[in-house]
């Protein structure tokens, strides 16, 4: 169940090689199911691939939405693959990422300022189409898709296109505003502890928490019931 949620390395370690080769079938299922949606809004669609900017009018949020979630399955696919000792299977079948649409103010914005493109979109309009390759229809190597990075100068192990993603660090917990403002829902004392902590504002916290005295305007009696009743 971790496993699925969260597939890094040390997950993957503690499965048995069943487990391992039952999140590998599930994977490619999840690949596919979602690859085929992406084909129907990329067939009802104009989008550009040698580009992926679209203009107002196009519905970029569900194919973005849907690219996010097919990516998301080939990466635990990979990482999966990884785990089992098997990137080797990859040379009979390389299914390559999906690449999200930008839209086309914001492309202008980005050349302006001296940017353009991300690299991944040039390997993404160099190979064939996931889906294509999920139903059988093309086939797309690891020596494909290594080609198409080596043209569009991107390392295809740690941006992910043949290789697993490299385990993204846990990020440090601050209490923010919307932390603080759902807190308050709950527990309107622990958020007038936090909020004299300096967290509400959403700064960094210079006094400890712990040893924030309790407002004296606070109550600190049961939360009322929906119905309007103290818990006893």
């Amino acid at each position: 169940m971790i496993a699925q949620a969260h597939p890094t390395p040390p997950v993957l370690a503690r499965l048995t090689e069943a487990q391992r080769g039952e999140l590998l079938g599930r994977w490619w299922t999840t690949m596919r199911q979602v690859a085929a949606l992406l084909k129907r809004v990329w067939t009802a669609s104009e989008f550009d691939q040698a580009t992926m900017i679209v203009r107002r009018g196009k519905d970029s949020s569900t194919w973005n939405l849907l690219c996010g979630a097919y990516n998301a399955a080939r990466a635990a696919w990979i990482a999966t693959l990884d785990a089992a000792g098997s990137l080797g299977l990859l040379q009979a079948s390389c299914p390559g990422k999906a690449m999200m649409l930008i839209a086309a103010d914001l492309a202008a914005w980005h050349r302006s300022t001296g940017g353009g493109l991300h690299p991944d979109v040039g390997v993404w309009a160099r190979l064939p189409l996931p889906w294509d390759v999920l139903d059988g229809t093309t086939a797309c190597t690891r020596a494909d898709v290594e080609a198409a990075c080596a043209d569009a100068g991107v390392d295809p192990v740690p941006s992910g296109w043949t290789g697993p993603r490299a385990p993204a660090a846990t990020g440090r917990f601050r209490p923010t505003p919307e932390l603080v403002h759902g807190v308050s829902i709950a527990d309107p004392l622990w958020a007038s502890m936090l909020r004299a902590g300096g967290a509400f504002s959403g700064k960094m916290i210079t006094n400890s928490v712990a040893q924030t005295p309790i407002p004296g305007d606070v109550v600190v009696s049961e939360l009322p019931e929906r119905d309007g009743h103290v818990k006893p």
